[in-house]
């Protein structure tokens, strides 16, 4: 899949705030890497890491996998091996539904950086 960073980004946000809906109408927490897997799938979409950041950084870095986060467009540096700034991590172990649903949103809706 080729990507530019405008594309990346707006798939990016809609894939996140369609979980964070998710979350919402289930009332409960889900499996965020699970459900990102079957968003992709659904959607015809083969991305990295089901992510379409990575993705997108993955090919501007001459698609090699080491300092690929550099490539981030929503990831601020000085890079500290915290994907999206640390709410990725948050987000997947969150145990209540409206604060994964809180999360969700925050990173579907991070600034632009790179």
């Amino acid at each position: 899949m080729i990507l530019t960073k405008e594309l990346a980004v707006s798939h990016h946000k809609s894939m996140w705030l369609y979980l964070a809906n998710l979350i919402r109408q289930n009332g409960e927490v889900i499996n965020i890497e699970i459900e990102k897997d079957i968003y992709m799938e659904e959607n015809g979409f083969d991305c990295m890491f089901s992510c379409f950041l990575c993705e997108y950084a993955y090919i501007n870095n001459n698609r090699l996998l080491s300092n690929r986060c550099e490539k981030c467009p929503m990831q601020k540096f000085p890079f500290n091996d915290a994907c999206l700034n640390g709410l990725y991590s948050h987000a997947i172990t969150e145990k209540n539904y409206v604060w994964q649903a809180y999360l969700c949103e925050l990173i579907a809706n991070l600034a632009v950086v790179n």
